[in-house]
Parts: C-alpha cells; structure tokens; sequence
C-alpha cells in the first residue's frame, strides 16, 4: 500500500511540474489529493484501494462469508470487517495489494465446510492452502474459477464426494495435495489436461475405479502418490511417459496384471512402490535401467519368476523389498553389485538353492531378511563382512552345517533369528561378544553342546529361545546377568541341574519355558516374586519342592504347566488371585490335601488337570452336551448361572466347585456327596415319593437357587 501511495505522490509532483493550463485543472487535482487524504486518514493505519477495478472488496466480502460459516470462526479472529483483508492471518496480497493472491490456513484447527467458499471471488489465488484442518463437504465445482492457482492443499482433511472434473481448468497448476481425505469416485481422466502439474497426491482416500492414461500426458509431473485408495485395473502404459517422474506411490490398492515393460523408462525415478496390491507376473527385464533409484518395495503382491540379474545395476539402491510375493528360482549373483543397500528382505517367496557369497559385498546392509523360503547348503562366512548389519532373520528355510563363526564380526547386531533350519554343532563360545544382541531365537535345529557362559555379556538380551534342539549340560550361572529377559524358552533339549536362582532377577520375565528337559532341584525363588508372569511350562521335568509356598500371585498369568515332576505339599488359595489364569496344569506330581474352594472362583479357567496326584478328594464331573450350549446367548446364560452356584451356599446344596467350558463341550465339577445322592432322595423300595424330609431339604435348597 505504501508503495501506491507514493506512486500517487510522485503523480502529484508531475502535475505540479507542469504547466498550469487552467485553474479548473488545478482544483480538480487538489480536491483529488484531499478526497485520497481523507480516505487514508479513515482507514488507518492500513490504506484501502479505491477504484472500481480492484476485487478485493469482493473478496474480503467472500471470505468473512466463509469465517461466518466456521463452527470456531474465533480462530481466525484477525479476519475482521475493520481490519484490511491484505492484514489478515494466512493472507497475502499481490505487488500493489489490489487483489489476494495467496491464502495459507495450514493446521490451524477449523471445522467448517469448504464447499461454502465462494471460490468464483478468488480468481486472483494462486496459493491456497486449506490442509490439515476438519474441514467437509465436496470441492465445488467452482474451484474451477481459479484459474491462476498454481498451488492447492486441501489434504488432511474429511472432504468427501468426488473429484470434480472441471479441476481440469486450473491449467497453471503445479501442486495438487487432496491427500488424507474421504474423496471417492474415480480419478478423472480430465486431469490430464494439467500440462503443469508437477506434484500429484491423492492418497488416502477412497477413490475406485482405474488409474487413467492420460495421467501419462503430464510430462512435468515428478511426483504421483495414489496410494491406500481402492484403485483397481492394471497400471497404464502410458506411466512410461512420465520421463520426469521421480517417485511413483500406488501402494495399498486393489491393482492387478503385469507391470508394464515401460516402467524402465523412468529413468530419473528414485522410488518405486507397488506394495499390497495384487499385482502379477515377472518383474520386467528392463527394471536395470532405473539407475537412480533409491526404493523398490513390490513386497505383498503375487509376483512370481526369478529375479533379472539386471537389478545388480541399480548401483544407488538402498531399500529392496519383495517379501511376500511368488518369486522363484536363485539370487542373482549379480546382486551383490548393490553395494548400497541398507534393507533388503526376500522373506516369505519360493526361493531356493544358496545364498549367494556376494552378498557379502553390501557392507552397508543394516537389515538381511530372507525367512520363509526354501534356501538350503550353508549361511556364507561372507555374511560376516556386513559390519552394519543390525537384524538377520533366516528362519524357516533348509540351511543345514554349522553356524559360521564370523557372525561373531557383526557386533551392532540386535536380533538374530535362525528358527527351523537344521544347523548342527555348537554355538559358538564366543557368542556372548554380540552384546548388542536384544532377540536371538535359534528354536527347531540339530545344536549340540552346552550353552556358553559367554551369554551372560548379552545384558540387553529380551528374548532367548532355543528350543527343540540337543543342548545338554547345566545352564550357566552368567545367565542371572541378563536381567532384561522378557522371554526364554529352554524346553524339550537335554538340559540338566538347577535353574539360576536370579532367573527373574530383573522382574520383567513374561514367558518361561523349559518343558521337557532334566532340570531337578527346587523352584527359584525368584519365581514367587515375579509379578510380570504371563506363561510358564516347567513340566516334564524332576523339580522336587513344596508347592505349597513356591508360586506367588501373578495378576497376568494365563497359563501354568507343572505337571510330571516330584512336586509335594497342598494347593494354595493364592491361585484364585490369579484373575486371568485359563490353564493350570499340576497332573503327575505328589500333591496331596483338599482342592481349594474357591478354585470355585476361578471363572476365566479352562483347563484344571489335577490327575495323578494324591488329593483327599474325590469330585463329580457333569459334562453337558454340545446343543444346549451351542447359540452364544446359552453360552452367556451358562456362565451368568455358573456364577451364582459358585457363590451360593447351604447345608442341603451340593457344592459347584468349578467348571471346564470348550468350544464343543462343558463340565460342571460339584463335591461329591457320600453314599448315592439318588439313594438318599428316594425311598429304599425305589419309589419315587419323597417323605416329608426329604422334600423339605429340595425345597429349602430350590429356594436358595
């Protein structure tokens, strides 16, 4: 404003400069410096345009209509009548403020509508940002007034309806952000009359249908982002236009058939993402031409073939993922090549024969997954060059010989899975110098040999699994310095001697198990006090103790296994504190005494197997059949009624002490009365009267219940 002030001061000193013609020019021009004068001194401190040519009166009018409309209108409280528009928050005007040019409301909280902004006022926009507020409604058909809008965000935000196709008209535009909507519909093929636009992002909507081909006629265009939408159809052939283009997101979609040969000539693409959609056939033998780029995610597909050996020419890669898909065939050797790669997961395909040594040539490699294939011979000492690596999962595949001694080299490593493979020999004793290690999980191989003391330098160590192998020998006393163990599984190997006193020294164990093993002894301590107990499975084993005081309360216990050991003494009423408890298993022990009463209690118990052992009494099963449970509203009326025969008692009522509920079958557990129950309530000649007392007693407890 100030610089057309003075321009109308330096209009003035031209006139004056000139010579006087008529003294009634000389009085129009000073009444036309008052008249301005005036009109500053009214609106002041900002100047305000006169003249019938500016829009802005339009605008600011279009504008405080939109403010009234605003459920918290408060938020842009600078947006007054008083105030000059070209003043307001998220307002700017063009070079002589006649008109605004630029509207940026990012984040600023509104809940309104936008499809009651006269857009037609705003001819003038070339900046519109409405992103990241709760604004609704549909893009009205008048956006299409906005001929000069170079840039538009309307992303994060609950627009719904579809997107019109006169947005088409808006020919100088570079940016289009509708992302993070409720959008459906389809994409109109209109939009590829924007010969402007550089930067597409329509993701997270709800948008159907096919991506159009003449998306392709958007020569400028570097970035397309589609994705978590519901597209459909195969992607168009004419992406292969887009020479521009640097990323390309169509990721969570419902696309399908081929990628088509022409992807290869996107030769400036840094990331490519096809993820979780449904797309087939082989990846394109031109793939290598894509020389710069950074990220390839195809992972959650149906992709089959082998991998192109020309995927070792992208030399600039650093992210790789074709998890989940129907790749066959070997590696390519030629993949070693990218010396780039940071992440690179293979996992869940039908690859097979070995993993080729080159792979040892991604030095910068921080994240190798390849579980959940068929590869087989042995893990490569190579392996041992990846000094970044941080997590290496080999599960589930037919990797057999031993465990290479030059994983020892990888010391930023935190999570080492080897599960179900058939690895031999021993660990190696110098384990332990992984002390950055946090998961290991070596379950379901042929290991041999003792676990070496060297463990206890894995002071981060949260889970340690090794089950199902032939480990043998007793555990060593250094394991009571990982005291971060959240799970350890030791069951069904050969181990012997005690467990370490501080095997819960840290408090934060959830998960023990050492099934099936020799371990002998008594229950560590430890144990009684760890409150943080979810699952524990010592059976199978020759623990010798009273378990009357060995076990505490465990709020979060679900299940308990401490069947087939030596175990004595009685059963304490602590376990009803143990609200979550589903499964307690104690069979094949030497328990003796009484069930606890409130066993009663116990209503999320499913499993309670007591056999074989030597308790004083002797109970009464009753198993109902499966119809008269089988609709869930039995289902909920049984448990309503387990609840109070648990609760109820009297002299005259037989005693619910449990129940076992399956998804075929149920079972009530009553107390068993001495002699025959039916023989007390009927006659000795079998007659089916009842005397007098007899009746009382069914009609005393009947009124109970």
């Amino acid at each position: 404003m100030k610089r057309e002030v003075l321009d109308d001061v330096q209009e003035m000193k031209r006139f004056s400069m000139a010579p006087k013609r008529s003294t009634r020019v000389t009085i129009s021009l000073l009444g036309h410096v008052k008249s301005f004068f005036s009109a500053l001194h009214r609106e002041s401190p900002s100047p305000r345009v006169c003249g019938a040519a500016s829009p802005l009166a339009a605008q600011k009018a279009a504008l405080l209509q939109w403010k009234g409309t605003l459920q918290n209108p408060e938020i842009i409280d600078s947006w007054n009548p008083i105030v000059f528009p070209c003043n307001w928050s998220g307002v700017a005007c063009n070079l002589h403020q006649r008109a605004i040019k630029r509207i940026n409301l990012y984040e600023k909280g509104l809940i309104g509508s936008i499809n009651t902004l006269n857009f037609s006022a705003l001819t003038s926009l070339r900046h519109l940002d409405l992103s990241f507020n709760q604004l609704s409604g549909a893009i009205p058909h008048s956006i299409a007034s906005l001929s000069n809008l170079i840039f538009l965000a309307l992303a994060g935000n609950q627009i719904s309806g579809s997107i019109p196709s006169s947005i088409a008209n808006l020919s100088s535009l570079s940016t289009l952000y509708l992302y993070r909507n409720n959008i459906s519909g389809h994409i109109p093929p209109e939009l590829g009359f924007l010969g402007k636009l550089e930067d597409l992002e329509v993701s997270g909507n709800q948008l159907t249908g096919p991506i159009p081909p003449s998306i392709g006629n958007l020569s400028m265009l570097t970035v397309l982002h589609l994705q978590i939408n519901h597209l459909s159809g195969s992607i168009p052939s004419e992406l292969g236009n887009l020479k521009a283009l640097k990323s390309l997101g169509l990721p969570d979609n419902n696309l399908n058939g081929y990628l088509p040969s022409s992807i290869a000539n996107l030769t400036s693409l840094s990331i490519l993402l096809l993820y979780s959609n449904n797309m087939s056939g082989a990846i394109p033998q031109g793939i290598g031409a894509l020389g710069n780029l950074e990220g390839l995610d195809f992972s959650a597909n149906h992709f089959s073939g082998i991998v192109p050996p020309s995927i070792g020419n992208m030399t600039t890669l650093k992210v790789l993922y074709l998890f989940s898909n129907q790749f066959s065939g070997i590696i390519p050797a030629e993949l070693g090549n990218i010396i780039n790669l940071e992440d690179l997961d293979f996992s869940d395909n039908h690859f097979s024969g070995i993993v080729p040594p080159s792979i040892g040539n991604m030095t910068k490699l921080k994240l190798l997954y390849l579980y959940s294939n068929q590869f087989s011979g042995i893990i490569p000492t190579e392996l041992g060059n990846i000094i970044n690596l941080k997590s290496m999962i080999l599960s589930f595949n037919n990797f057999s010989g031993s465990f290479p001694s030059s994983i020892l080299n990888l010391t930023h490593l935190s999570h080492l899975d080897i599960q179900f493979n058939s690895i031999s020999g021993s660990i190696p004793l110098e384990l332990g110098a992984l002390v950055n290690m946090v998961y290991l999980d070596v379950d379901e191989n042929q290991f041999t040999g003792s676990i070496p003391p060297s463990l206890g330098y894995m002071t981060k160590l949260t889970i340690f699994h090794l089950h199902t192998n032939h480990f043998s020998q007793s555990l060593p006393s250094e394991m009571a310095n990982i005291t971060n163990l959240v799970s350890l599984d030791l069951s069904r190997n050969q181990l012997n001697g005690t467990l370490p006193a501080e095997i819960c020294g840290g408090g934060a164990l959830q998960k023990l198990s050492v099934l099936d093993n020799h371990f002998r002894g008594v229950i560590p301590k430890s144990l009684k006090n760890c409150s943080s107990l979810r699952r524990v499975r010592l059976g199978g084993n020759q623990f010798k103790d009273d378990i009357s005081q060995a076990f505490g309360v465990y709020p979060h216990l679900d299940f308990m296994d401490l069947s087939q050991n030596n175990l004595y003494g009685e059963l304490s009423d602590n376990w009803k504190l143990c609200d979550n408890l589903t499964s307690l298993l104690i069979s094949n022990n030497q328990i003796s005494g009484r069930i606890p009463p409130d066993f009663g209690k116990m209503y999320k118990l499913e499993r309670l197997d007591l056999s074989a052992n030597k308790l004083d009494e002797i109970v009464a099963v009753k198993r109902i059949h499966p119809t008269e449970t089988e609709n869930p509203l039995h289902e909920k009326q049984f448990r309503s009624e387990i609840q109070v025969l648990t609760e109820t008692r009297h002299r005259n009522l037989v005693k619910l002490l449990g129940y076992c509920s399956f998804p075929t079958v149920q079972f009530l557990v009553y107390e068993t009365w001495r002699g025959k129950f039916g023989k007390f309530l009927k006659s000795e000649e079998g007659g089916r009267e009842l005397d007098g007392q007899r009746e009382w007693i069914l009609l005393e407890a009947l009124q109970m219940l």
